[in-house]
């Protein structure tokens, strides 16, 4: 089985003194899993297991099927854990790069006076950057186009006083700059990534690009001056890296791979999906002479592998284009090298055909690129293969991530990396952190909707219980900015309690008087502790006076024996109609539906003072405020607690959990916390800033 050897348990129990490495890469066709730490410069891989998926459950690098993927991937880590001995908590992993999109962008700072640049400084800086890119990227997109996640990033160069430099740390100046790249996926591409981690027990702990993770395992920095590629061709995607001048200059990827010469040999041979897939492996390691197979109808066959792979040339050909094409329009011209890592890089013949295809020297494209990775890792096993070029490199990245604390922030006691987040808010973090959005902003509870003698009532549900937000030992709001070294406690907010409303209570709020009415719920007599449901509709009749002695018993309800009800013989007297209610100060009004955002509040909203209508709130009760320009009007609250500011949410097209930008919330002419008391005439703007930050 691949993954077997590796280190003694001797060298393992002394290496389980340093924290280890975990790290998973989750590809389209397997999921392997490197277990290992650093060893003075170079990194040690302790274990190793692999895994191959028994459907298509990753297709072009995206996760489609969670649960089988999950499955295979508590596979890989089970078995790390039983030979490593200690449970598997942290992972870090890498996203392939369907759907990329990379932005170019500048940061900018004041150098603090007198001091020496510190790496927590270049962090803001380079942070800047990125959220500078991030709004770049959110302005250029539809706004029906899903959002964005960072990552990862690549640092071209930086400036200080306008001069440019290849690292700024422990210098000093007045003005300082960085120009990087940064690279965006879709969230839903990630999150299939953090939902499949979640199932297995395990915590992201690190993210990155898949050609960044391999860019970093084969081609070092320090020979990152000459003008290179670097294509790790999977099974859905070869993503491609260029590096020239010292640093990474462009990222890029094509939808075509090994599995493109997989169906070109199904559609040649009539075969099945796996069948293919152990002939191209065949041919991949060199067969020569025949190759015997059965087709879908259960025909055996005896073919010759020249014939077959003749028959599979033009796909292969094609392939060499694609990633021609792609290299040529990132590069603008033919590098001085390539490097093809990844299982695809095996294909019969597609480096000789990328070189010609770049008017290239058929040795500078070479397969592997495993002088400098071993260079760089220690392993007991042969881990130096092409396909073993990323899973090698998320965990070198991983080492290089620990390394940079101050990229870090701490939620409730835990470290995050900001790099990873597409949004470095208050609420981002928290949301990268785990917390789900009802526990961030907890919903109020469900409102009871009911009838009395056909007039709509409405009882709201209880407020939430506000979340305790804190940003170094301060309260915070959740659009306050995070930075580097940020310290984060949070206690989650809790949900509003459901309305509920007895008939008894009712009474109490409709101003109905003892021993006057009578009570039916859905045409049925109901006993006064009945708490009503959602859509019950309650009939009031009024007695008679005839027959009812002056302080009798409370309102009656024909669920319940009252003697005043039954006019002393225990007969019921004949009922007389339904009244109709007017609203008393502590009836709940009729239900309306509230003036759309952006719409007037009608003038008659609000009673002028010293006057109600029956069917209006008192006026200090109601709050008509301005939203971004026009008057909106809350109504009367049942529950205890002003409105707060959050409470115009509902009223706008903000959706925290799908942000445009960086949002702008203002009252008053003054930034707003979402906990911010409101009263009338208060002046609200809520909306967001697509451009740069």
């Amino acid at each position: 089985r691949p993954g077997k050897g590796g280190s003694s348990l001797k060298e393992i129990e002394e290496e389980k003194r340093e924290e280890p490495v975990f790290s998973l890469d989750i590809g389209t066709r397997s999921v392997i899993g490197i277990i290992g730490c650093r060893q003075e410069d170079k990194f040690k891989v302790l274990l190793t297991e692999r895994e191959e998926y028994q459907c298509r459950a990753v297709v072009d690098g995206q996760i489609e099927d969670i649960g089988e993927t999950a499955k295979i991937v508590e596979k890989v880590k089970g078995r790390l854990e039983e030979r490593y001995g200690k449970p598997l908590k942290d992972v870090y992993i890498a996203a392939a790069g369907r759907v990329l999109k990379t932005v170019e962008a500048e940061g900018q700072g004041e150098v603090p006076q007198g001091q020496d640049i510190s790496a927590e400084f270049i962090s803001r800086l380079e942070m800047a950057a990125v959220q500078n890119a991030y709004g770049r990227l959110m302005a250029e997109l539809d706004e029906q186009e899903q959002i964005f996640f960072c990552v990862g990033h690549g640092v071209k160069n930086y400036e200080l006083d306008g001069y440019q430099m290849s690292t700024i740390l422990g210098h000093r100046g007045k003005s300082a700059a960085v120009r990087l790249i940064a690279t965006f996926l879709p969230k839903t591409v990630v999150e299939s990534l953090y939902a499949t981690m979640s199932r297995c027990g395990l915590k992201v702990a690190g993210l990155t690009l898949e050609p960044i993770a391999a860019m970093n395992a084969i081609i070092p920095a320090d020979i990152r001056k000459l003008n290179l590629a670097l294509c790790d061709i999977g099974a859905g995607t070869s993503d491609i890296a260029l590096c020239d001048k010292g640093a990474v200059t462009a990222y890029t990827m094509a939808t075509v791979a090994g599995d493109e010469i997989t169906e070109a040999v199904m559609e040649s041979l009539l075969v099945d999906f796996a069948t293919a897939e152990e002939i191209k492996m065949r041919l991949t390691a060199g067969c020569r002479g025949v190759l015997n197979y059965q087709d879908v109808l259960g025909l055996t066959w005896e073919k010759e592998a020249a014939e077959v792979f003749e028959g599979i040339h033009p796909v292969i050909q094609g392939l060499a284009d694609t990633i021609a094409e792609k290299i040529l329009e990132a590069n603008g011209r033919p590098p001085a090298a390539v490097f093809l890592v990844g299982g695809g890089s095996h294909t019969p013949g597609l480096d000789r055909l990328l070189a010609h295809r770049l008017s290239m020297d058929e040795k500078r494209v070479a397969i592997g690129g495993s002088f400098y990775l071993q260079k760089r890792i220690i392993a007991g096993e042969d881990v130096f293969g092409p396909e073993y070029a990323t899973p090698l490199g998320i965990a070198l990245t991983a080492l290089q991530q620990r390394e940079q604390e101050s990229f870090a922030v701490t939620v409730n006691g835990e470290r995050l990396h900001l790099m990873n987040s597409w949004d470095t808010s208050v609420l981002g973090i928290l949301q990268m952190a785990g917390y789900q959005y009802n526990q961030i902003l907890a919903p109020t509870g469900e409102s009871l909707l009911y009838k009395v003698n056909g007039e709509a009532r409405k009882l709201r549900g209880g407020l939430a219980g506000q979340a305790e937000i804190r940003r170094n030992g301060k309260p915070a709001a959740l659009w306050d900015p995070v930075e580097p070294g940020d310290t984060l406690e949070f206690q989650p907010a809790t949900p509003g309690k459901d309305a509920v409303l007895t008939l008894e209570e009712l009474c109490r709020r409709e101003g109905l008087e003892p021993g006057l009415y009578r009570l039916k719920v859905n045409g049925k007599g109901q006993p006064l502790s009945y708490p009503l449901a959602p859509g019950d509709e309650v009939e009031a009749v009024k007695a008679p006076e005839k027959g009812f002695p002056r302080g009798a018993a409370n309102i009656s309800s024909e669920g319940e024996k009252n003697a005043a009800g039954s006019g002393g013989n225990g007969k019921s007297p004949g009922a007389a109609p339904a009244v109709k209610m007017a609203s008393s100060p502590g009836a709940a009004p009729a239900v309306k539906t509230p003036p759309a955002p952006g719409t007037a509040a009608p003038a008659a909203a609000v009673s002028p003072p010293g006057k109600e209508g029956p069917e209006a709130a008192p006026a200090d009760q109601a709050i008509l405020v301005t939203l971004n320009g026009r008057q909106l009007l809350l109504p009367p609250r049942q529950e205890e607690g002003p409105y707060q500011f959050f409470d115009l949410l509902p009223f706008t097209d903000i959706d925290p959990q799908h942000p445009q930008g960086r949002i702008v919330q203002k009252l008053n002419g003054l930034e707003a916390s979402y906990l911010d008391l409101l009263k009338t005439g208060d002046e609200a703007e809520i909306y967001w800033n697509k451009g740069k930050n």
